[in-house]
């Protein structure tokens, strides 16, 4: 949208934008890699970051394709890119990217919620492992108010998305501000 619509671009001009990669609705191949790293390039600095193409519950191709990403972009988008860590992952992962990046991702989450409880707290252990780190996270996948709410225990800045806000849009649905549906 941004690209084909002059209108929209003047129209968020003062609004700070991200791009998300598009990997959850499928695992992303090089050739789809390769057009994110040229639509990255066009947009330059208009979004504060770019989510890089991560693979829900792999560490290992997350960070591969974090890596390939990189290798096709100049070197002054690479900290636009936003690592991503894998909450299924070993927390070494998490550990060495809170060691090389000033801002995170945490993905794989929404398979993660089905049980409320058991998320809560694991959510709530990476906070705590981001907040001591310093680090500004953004969850994927997040659309529990209750979780949310108890971020802002642990962060003083961080995000959050769902596409659960736009899909319920797509069906008569809309999301308050508890996360509940109502038609």
């Amino acid at each position: 949208q941004l690209l084909y619509n002059p209108a929209l671009i003047a129209a968020c001009s003062d609004i700070e934008l991200v791009m998300d990669s598009g990997a959850y609705t499928k695992e992303l191949n090089r050739q789809d890699i390769e057009r994110y790293a040229a639509l990255i390039i066009k947009l330059g600095a208009r979004c504060t970051w770019y989510a890089a193409p991560d693979v829900i519950g792999s560490q290992e191709k997350s960070n591969t394709n974090y890596d390939f990403l990189l290798s096709l972009l100049p070197e002054h988008l690479h900290t636009r890119i936003l690592w991503i860590y894998q909450q299924s992952a070993d927390r070494r992962y998490l550990h060495a990217g809170l060691e090389q990046h000033e801002r995170i991702g945490v993905g794989g989450l929404v398979p993660l919620l089905e049980d409320r409880q058991r998320a809560y707290h694991l959510i709530a252990n990476i906070a705590g492992v981001v907040r001591e780190a310093g680090r500004v996270p953004h969850y994927f996948g997040i659309s529990s108010h209750a979780i949310v709410s108890m971020l802002h225990h642990y962060h003083e800045r961080f995000t959050v998305d769902s596409t659960t806000w736009l899909a319920g849009g797509r069906y008569g649905v809309l999301i308050n501000k508890k996360g509940q549906q109502r038609s």
